[in-house]
């Protein structure tokens, strides 16, 4: 390591973050060496050595932008930032350069502050972003998001504590906030127990507040504590300061989060998690698991079905067999795991394990190849990556045959494409003439795990690659429609895609940006909405949204001269946005303001608003769209003071109803409920819905 290269130990205590002051080149392999590390218990790290390749081909994206504070903004990005330019303020404008900005800082890996020399008025602000680099050099295309900017009177408060141990407190806050004062004129404003019990130090990021205390000033090792934040401690951007907090806190002294202790493949449609400790039901959830390739891409087309190990009619209670829904190609992959729980409730951080899939799976090859007549050039695609040297290389045109001649005795050339899953035959420099529905003798090739495919021989069909076609629409978010076509593109022109809403042509300005990109094989065109989608991804709950081509004459044509197909049908964005939860108006005045995330019923027998022991009350959480009744059981929703006995979903099937009964006399209503688990909502894509917390209000 460098002598100003940076090595951060996590919170975990058993990952680093390793950030070095001098990049390495794209597609650089390093050497990586790791000795002398010590566990905590003073026991050495046995020596560890492994080769690190780095790669990154993709511009980088603007996630959001969110306003801090009334002269100040935050822009999220998907990966980290080159510095220079993302503090380069000419890469950003306001309102076409309506406001001027002060500066431009990065303060985290992947998000910038940007600083304004007035403030902004209520109201949405185009907030355009250009020419901003990632590590590996490559630019954003330009994006324009809008920035909500609405000024802030409500002051930061606790909303819940994410951790008590006896050495260390975390609050999380309700939004950002920073410190009012000094740590050290701070500390005497913060206790537990008594006014002697200060902590040793104070940390904010972003919500979170930690509290650490010394030995000397610790919480009980169990049960209770009271914790005292005196008022003015913290303050939002806004310099809304907090209110007094008092709260009962419980201390639990277990608090070691489970963690992925191995990783294993035992199939190429299997893999087998082991955790550190015993883990609950949350590790059978399949939400709670993401697959990715070596590029760091989800697998798409398969599911987990995730289960507890039964051996010897024993069922494991930390090993966990994750079931594919069909075989993957040999390589490396990445299994990420979140929201797991130890029985203790602890929950894992979310982990990122490399495992080694053995592919075992004959590659095949397609039974219509792409010939385009115009450059001499033929297509033959596979069903996976495919070795491009040694037995059964896809470059040895000894494996080829047309019309009794081997490819390899002519002066054709054969390259690989689309990601290694395809090959392009060159005989521009042959005497072969090659015509639709001709047909290319393909032998027997390899993947690249060197699985042979189960034919001898598979006979081709070569068509003329006549147009360009769209493969599929999405919307991936309420702002966002991603178009992907057959084939990559070498021209683009946006006026050869029509957006359609309805049926009809979509009124000019529904887009706010139009990008493109060649990924995997495939030209993909992103389009930015100017208003928002739907979660069933329609304008209005019922008229869709398309895309076609245009009836005029076509520009985008891919590397073989070939165009985009002229006036193609619209193929309707299929749903990939996740329901959210949206509030009850109470009162049934669509102007008045009175609304609440949850509603509830119940008998008020006390006519105070609050229920008895074991009296039952229904909770109502309103849900975008219809929701998959088989994603949802008892254990999906938790209430404060309150045991839940069922939810099912209402007559509508987007109200889910909780039945729950209450645990002590004269409990409060307004609680917190809690999503706990997972749950889809039943569009074919079976989106899923992250947990979250909402605030009970009492049914009027």
């Amino acid at each position: 390591m460098g002598e100003n290269d940076k090595i951060e130990l996590s919170e975990d205590g058993k990952s680093v973050l390793v950030t070095l002051n001098t990049k390495v080149d794209n597609q650089a392999t390093k050497e990586l060496s790791i000795k002398n590390v010590k566990t905590t218990a003073g026991k050495t790290v046995a020596d560890y050595k492994t080769d690190i390749k780095f790669s990154d081909f993709v511009a980088p994206t603007l996630d959001k932008v969110v306003s801090v504070g009334p002269d100040k903004f935050k822009l999220v990005f998907n990966e980290p930032v080159d510095e220079t330019s993302a503090q380069t303020v000419a890469n950003y404008s306001i309102n076409n350069g309506q406001y001027f900005i002060k500066s431009a800082t990065v303060t985290n890996l992947n998000e910038v502050q940007v600083e304004l020399y007035s403030t902004l008025a209520d109201g949405e602000y185009d907030i355009k972003v250009k020419d901003v680099k990632d590590l590996a050099g490559f630019k954003i295309a330009e994006t324009t998001l809008k920035l909500t900017q609405k000024a802030d009177t409500e002051a930061p408060f606790v909303a819940k504590v994410t951790e008590a141990t006896p050495n260390k407190v975390v609050l999380e806050f309700n939004e950002d906030i920073i410190l009012n004062d000094t740590v050290d004129n701070l500390k005497s404003k913060i206790y537990h127990t008594n006014s002697s019990n200060k902590p040793s130090n104070i940390t904010i990021d972003g919500k979170k507040m930690t509290l650490t205390f010394a030995d000397a000033q610790a919480l009980p090792r169990s049960g209770t504590a009271h914790l005292v934040i005196e008022k003015d401690v913290v303050k939002d951007g806004w310099n809304n300061k907090n209110a007094k907090y008092e709260a009962n806190i419980t201390v639990v002294v277990d608090v070691t989060k489970p963690t992925v202790a191995k990783l294993e493949a035992p199939k190429d449609n299997q893999l087998k998690v082991t955790y550190s400790e015993d883990v609950t039901n949350s590790a059978t959830t399949a939400a709670n698991y993401t697959l990715l390739n070596s590029e760091g891409k989800k697998v798409d087309g398969v599911t987990l079905d995730p289960k507890f190990e039964v051996k010897d009619g024993k069922t494991s209670a930390h090993v966990v067999l994750i079931d594919l829904s069909k075989s993957i190609p040999g390589g490396t992959y990445t299994l990420v795991a979140e929201k797991v729980k130890d029985v203790a409730g602890n929950e894992i951080d979310k982990s990122s394990t490399n495992v080694t899939v053995k592919d075992t799976t004959a590659p095949t090859v397609q039974a219509d190849g792409v010939l385009y007549g115009g450059k001499k050039i033929v297509k033959i695609l596979f069903s996976e990556p495919m070795a491009t040297s040694g037995a059964g290389s896809v470059l040895d045109l000894a494996n080829y045959q047309f019309g009794g001649t081997y490819l390899n005795t002519t002066k054709a050339k054969a390259t690989i494409t689309d990601s290694g899953k395809a090959v392009l035959i060159d005989y521009s420099e042959t005497d072969l003439t090659i015509s639709n529905n001709n047909t290319i003798t393909v032998g027997k090739v390899a993947d690249v795990t060197g699985n042979t495919t189960t034919n001898f021989t598979t006979t081709v069909t070569v068509k003329n690659a006549a147009s360009v076609g769209i493969n599929k629409v999405e919307a991936v978010d309420t702002k966002t429609v991603k178009v992907t076509l057959e084939d990559t593109l070498s021209k683009f022109d946006a006026k050869d895609f029509v957006l359609q809403i309805g049926g009809e042509n979509a009124p000019a300005g529904t887009a706010t940006s139009v990008s493109f990109a060649n990924v995997d094989g495939k030209g993909v065109i992103t389009y930015t909405l100017k208003e928002h989608l739907k979660t069933n991804a329609t304008t209005d709950g019922t008229k869709q949204l398309a895309v076609k081509t245009a009836d005029a004459t076509i520009v985008s044509e891919n590397a073989f001269g070939v165009k985009v197909q002229q006036n193609a049908d619209a193929v309707a964005a299929a749903d990939k946005i996740a329901a959210v939860v949206e509030k009850f108006n109470h009162d049934g005045d669509p102007i008045t303001d009175e609304v609440y995330d949850v509603q509830v019923s119940f008998i008020d027998s006390n006519s105070n608003g609050k229920i008895d022991k074991d009296e039952e009350a229904t909770f109502f959480v309103n849900y975008s769209e219809v929701l998959d009744a088989n994603s949802i059981s008892r254990l999906s929703f938790t209430v404060e003071g309150f045991n839940v006995k069922a939810v099912a979903l209402g007559t509508d099937k987007s109200v889910v109803e909780i039945t729950a009964s209450a645990l002590a006399d004269n409990t409060d209503i307004k609680v917190a409920l809690t999503q706990a688990l997972d749950i889809t909502d039943n569009s074919p894509a079976k989106n899923v819905v992250k947990g979250a917390t909402y605030t009970v209000a009492k049914k009027k």
